[in-house]
This record gives C-alpha cells, sequence and structure tokens, in this order.
C-alpha cells in the first residue's frame, strides 16, 4: 500500500489511445492505480479512482468518465496512474464540450447528423446522415461520399442537432482522396500490398502481402510475421500500389509483441472469451471452447439473444497455459433481426449473385435458393449447389443473403471463387434445358422426332407434330 504521494514521473509512462506502459531499459513496476479530475488538481490521490482489471505494467482500459456536477460548456479532463512503487505518471489533458441539460435533468434526443468538406455550407445544408434512432447519444457508422472532391487533401466536418434544434461543435477529420485514372475514369485496381516493422526499407522492398485478387477496392486479412520481431512495443506500417504505379498513403498501427521468440517458444493457447460492449472482468466473459495450441483459428456462434438491435461492439481475447491474457481484439457488428427473447422468423430462401471479383456489375441477375420445408428454421446449416452460368474464366465472388419469411433480408456474406474454364451448372433445369443466355439449345418430339432450335429466355415456337 502507498503511505505518500510524490510528484515523481513514472519512466515511460504514458497515455496513449488507452493507458499503456512503453518498454523501459529497467523492469518497471505495475500499475495498480488510476485517477481523473476536471479543470483543477485536487493533489496526488484525490481525483476519482478507476481501478484496474489487474496489476500489470501495461494496461489497456476503457472507462466511463463521470461528468457529474460540470456545467455546459468547454472543460478540461486530466488523467494520471500511479505504479506498485507510489510512482505517479504525467497527467494527460484532453478537452472535453458538455452539452446543456433540457431543462428536466436530462438531454435531448440527437435527430439529425450531417456532413461536409472544406466549406461549411451553413447548418442543415450539409449532406444529410439518418440516424437509426433518436437517443441523446448515438453510435452510428455510415460512407461518406466523396463524389466531386478533387484528388488530394480535404478536411471533412461532421455535426448532430438535437430535437430542440441545437447543434453539436463540428468533429473535425482530415482525409486524402486518392486520384483516379484521368478523364474521371475508375481509378486503377489496386495489385500490390506490403508491410514492414518499425523501420521503412523503401517502396516495393517491405514484405508482400498476396491479394486474393486485384481490385478497385480490396477487403483482406493477412498474418504478419514476427518470429525475428522483439517482445515489446512496434509499429506496423502497411501500404498498397495500384496498377498504375501509384502508392497509397501509409497505414500505421502500434501493437505490443508478446509470448515466444526466435529461442523461446511460446506457451499453449488454452482458454478464450468473447463479452459484448462492457468487459466483465478478465476471466469473467462467456467462454469459446478451445483446443489448446500456439496458434488457434476456429469459428464460433456468438450468442446475440440478449443483445438489442443496433450497433455494438465484440470483444474477443486469450489465455494462454503462463496465465498471461492477450490484448483484446475489436469488432464492431450490427444487430438486426428479433431479440428480447421473442420467437425469430424463419429463413426460407438464400438469395445470390454473382460478380467479378475487381467490379461491381453483377455477371448476371440475382438468384433464389428456396429451402425445402424440412431444412427451414430460424438458424441454419446447410450446403447448397448455386447455379453458376458464367463465359469466361476468371475470379468472382459470390453474394449471399439468407432471407426470413417476412422477406427481410441477412447481411450479405461475400465469398471469392476462381473458375478456369467456362462453366454451365443449372442443375434445378432439366438436362436438356439447361444453357446459358443467348445460347441456343434443340429440344425435340419423342413422338415425330421433329426438332425445334430455341435460345434461352425466348418463347418456343410452337410446331405441331403427327404421329
Amino acid at each position: 500500500m502507498c503511505t505518500r504521494f510524490l510528484p515523481a514521473l513514472v519512466g515511460g509512462l504514458a497515455l496513449l489511445g488507452g493507458l499503456l506502459a512503453p518498454p523501459v531499459a529497467r523492469g518497471q513496476a505495475a500499475l495498480t492505480r488510476l485517477e481523473y479530475f476536471y479543470d483543477v488538481d485536487p493533489g496526488y490521490g484525490l481525483g476519482t479512482t478507476v481501478t484496474f482489471p489487474t496489476a500489470q505494467a501495461a494496461q489497456t482500459l476503457t472507462f466511463t468518465a463521470s461528468m457529474a456536477g460540470l456545467s455546459g460548456g468547454f472543460h478540461t479532463l486530466y488523467t494520471r496512474v500511479q505504479d506498485a512503487n507510489c510512482r505517479w505518471s504525467i497527467a494527460q489533458v484532453r478537452p472535453v464540450f458538455v452539452g446543456a441539460a433540457n431543462g428536466t435533468g436530462g438531454f435531448d434526443n440527437l435527430t439529425r447528423l450531417e456532413y461536409y468538406f472544406d466549406t461549411d455550407p451553413g447548418y442543415g445544408q450539409g449532406r444529410s446522415v439518418t440516424l437509426p434512432t433518436a437517443a441523446p447519444s448515438v453510435t452510428h457508422t455510415y460512407l461518406a461520399d466523396l463524389s466531386g472532391l478533387t484528388p488530394g487533401f480535404h478536411t471533412m466536418y461532421t455535426r448532430v442537432r438535437n430535437a430542440a434544434g441545437a447543434w453539436s461543435i463540428a468533429n473535425v477529420r482530415p482525409i486524402f482522396v486518392g486520384p483516379t485514372s484521368g478523364n474521371g475514369a475508375p481509378a486503377p485496381n489496386l495489385t500490390y500490398a506490403e508491410y514492414y516493422i518499425d523501420t521503412d526499407p523503401g517502396y516495393g522492398q517491405a514484405t508482400r502481402v498476396n491479394f486474393p485478387a486485384p481490385g478497385a477496392g480490396v477487403a483482406h486479412t493477412f498474418v504478419a510475421g514476427l518470429s525475428a520481431v522483439s517482445n515489446g512495443f512496434h509499429t506496423l506500417f502497411v501500404r498498397i500500389r495500384n496498377a498504375a504505379g501509384g502508392w497509397s498513403l501509409t497505414q500505421v498501427r502500434p501493437f505490443l509483441r508478446t509470448g515466444s521468440t526466435a529461442t523461446q517458444p511460446a506457451p499453449n493457447l488454452t482458454r478464450a472469451e468473447y463479452y459484448i460492449d462492457t468487459d466483465p472482468g478478465y476471466g469473467l466473459g462467456t467462454p469459446i471452447p478451445v483446443t489448446p495450441g500456439t496458434s488457434i483459428v476456429q469459428s464460433h456462434i456468438v450468442d446475440l439473444s440478449a443483445v438489442s438491435n443496433d450497433f455494438h461492439n465484440l470483444f474477443v481475447r486469450v489465455q494462454d497455459a503462463s496465465k498471461a491474457w492477450s490484448l483484446t481484439s475489436i469488432r464492431p457488428f450490427v444487430r438486426q433481426g428479433v431479440s428480447g427473447g421473442a420467437s425469430r422468423p424463419p429463413i426460407v430462401a438464400l438469395r445470390y449473385q454473382i460478380f467479378p471479383a475487381s467490379s461491381n456489375v453483377p455477371s448476371g441477375p440475382a438468384q433464389t435458393y428456396v429451402l425445402p420445408a424440412p431444412q427451414r428454421g430460424p438458424g441454419i446449416d446447410l450446403s447448397f449447389t448455386p447455379e453458376l452460368c458464367l463465359t469466361a474464366a476468371g475470379s468472382y465472388v459470390i453474394r449471399v443473403a439468407a432471407v426470413d419469411s417476412t422477406g427481410t433480408p441477412s447481411l450479405t456474406f461475400r465469398h471469392p471463387f476462381t473458375i478456369t474454364t467456362p462453366t454451365l451448372f443449372q442443375p434445378n433445369l432439366p438436362a436438356v434445358a439447361r444453357g446459358c443466355a443467348g445460347q441456343a439449345i434443340t429440344l425435340t418430339s419423342a413422338s415425330a422426332g421433329v426438332g425445334g432450335a430455341r435460345t434461352c429466355g425466348a418463347r418456343a415456337p410452337r410446331r405441331k407434330a403427327s404421329a
């Protein structure tokens, strides 16, 4: 227990996006206490205390700071930590703005969101975004329309309005718009990606990341090699190059390397757990059954029965045989459908469509696979054979959504695949009637052997046959 408070610097302690203690040459004591205060320092140890989940030298912690008693307007939030040797960090400073209450002790619902670029068009004249719900606090993800912006750097402003007509301060974010291929044509495909850790070896000289297929937009997950990286804090840099040879801005992600090194094998991962939105504490999340190993790759169905329809965050972490926990992985998601224990309508069909991997123009119309009655239910696990009619070899993506009995579709699942030769596969038609649009097939009369040619999608000519 600390019996005195020293305004001494804790070597290397810092607050960066959370509460992280970067490595120093000597051993660091565990962080044991966090406190915060507004505007005026009450003295070391006299701020509002936040409890760490564990005593470790490096901590990542998210907490909600109470604003009770603060008047409306601008204030300054100070946060600092203390270690087991009673040493305090430098206080981290963040300005905050407290909105005024509506006279009943609460806050008015937010009802409108708008954004604009570079120049303010006036309140209510920005590009409007529909909020999913009207509430005093709303978390919402949306795609900003960049049409009309010239290539280069711009500034994006976002603000919200409440039911009383009051606007928030505009949130400001710099953005970069990449060039098109010229004359308004679409940007060239992304063809190459690379990453490096800590030190830039030069463009094209870093570790290559293999794309599944080139495209104007690529979403790809890869595993960065850390075998030669020492334990401690590092920075991962990722950049991409398009078919015209232009490089993107470099994306930066700090990370902490722990576990095995080239001379010390990592202990097995023995435990996994998840939670949604609020951390119940280490070891208190919902357990995920795992097979112990130094690396685990598996799928797990998360129980959303008690989760409301809205935007949420899924948190997942693992523990190894030495009882050390990993950093927590975060994945935002949106919950749709029936909640609160009510019965869900059965899934009755799968809607799918085929697209070239490098284009958003479909290769054909959307198709529907109707589930046989015995296979229908609120949750399904089945395999089906899609009808493919592709006249060119290459890389494609199938987009599939489940449709329930009310006609409501699920989020769309994307799966890439490649064919080496043109394919004709339509299992739901008689063998004699299978064909692609525009392809002629011949139907033969069984009674008299009279033939007639037709094209898929056109009406067959009437033929009279005599015995």
